[in-house]
């Protein structure tokens, strides 16, 4: 009997398991998959230094959302890039720990595309945001 229990308990240790490492690497797979919306626009990971505060760098994967002009914004790709990295530079750790800052950089990033390319962005989307000292 006591045979058994054990039996049943590794057999259930090693499913357990099993499913555990399917589901790591099947929300892996899906989070690489690109968006099915072709009017979001998946930039590559910034990482930079901040200028101040207790936080020091930051890195971040962003992806942005324009309605009409999704193609155009795919052409400036790495001037629009290059645009973000360096309004990412400026930014303060402090501020952006707050969801107002947050706010404030994405507003300062649909600005800085419109001003310098014409591209209406409606939306900037942080699909990871890590800040360290």
């Amino acid at each position: 009997m006591q045979k058994i229990l054990k039996l049943l308990i590794g057999l259930l240790a090693l499913i357990l398991i099993v499913l555990l490492m399917y589901g790591i690497f099947l929300k892996d797979k899906l989070d690489k998959e690109d968006s099915t919306d072709t009017n979001i626009v998946k930039l590559d990971t910034i990482t930079t230094s901040l200028q101040g505060g207790t936080y020091h760098f930051l890195k971040v994967d962003l992806s942005l959302h324009s309605q009409t002009q999704s193609s155009e914004l795919r052409a400036y790709m790495p001037q629009v890039r290059r645009t973000v990295l360096n309004l990412a530079m400026k930014q303060n750790g402090e501020v952006l720990l707050r969801n107002d800052g947050k706010k404030a950089f994405k507003q300062q990033i649909k600005t800085a595309i419109l001003k310098q390319y014409g591209i209406q962005v409606q939306d900037v989307y942080f699909n990871n945001f890590v800040m360290a000292d």
